[in-house]
């Protein structure tokens, strides 16, 4: 059954053609030590978690659920975050973070972490947390409480 917008009543439906849209990338190559070191940091920084880290999963699992995930542009996002890991690396070790990580290791750091991520996204573990159905009743209840 479709709804209005012509999506199907299964929330994995969307979600199962995104993953055979991906299909299977190759793997990141060997990573460099600065690029560990940028990325350890980041995934241990309770700040960049929650203010970079989170948002960016939550978005790539969107594109991949309505089946538009694009490995290039999840990269780019990715190396937005190692650029703010990078300037916050920079502040907390007392120096130019930028500086210490150059662009190629702030783009491998990217690479890394959306071929980590891939895996994770078909799965559906960072899709919409509320499928379509239940929307629906969220909107409801939104309009009836004023939220």
């Amino acid at each position: 059954m479709k709804d209005a917008k012509g999506h199907g009543s299964d929330a994995r439906g969307a979600h199962a053609q995104g993953v055979e849209q991906v299909g299977q990338q190759p793997l990141a190559p060997p990573e460099s030590a600065a690029s560990r070191e940028l990325r350890l940091f980041a995934d241990n920084d309770a700040n960049l978690h929650r203010q970079s880290e989170t948002p960016i999963r939550q978005n790539l699992g969107q594109k991949m659920d309505k089946g538009v995930y694009d490995p290039n542009k999840a990269q780019t996002l990715w190396k937005y975050h190692a650029d703010r890991a990078a300037e916050s690396y920079g502040k907390q070790m007392g120096g130019n973070g930028k500086a210490m990580f150059s662009p190629d290791v702030r783009r491998e750091a990217a690479q890394h972490w959306e071929s980590e991520t891939r895996g994770s996204l078909k799965s559906g573990e960072y899709g919409n947390p509320y499928p379509a159905h239940q929307t629906n009743l969220r909107a409801a209840w939104d309009k009836k409480h004023g939220s």
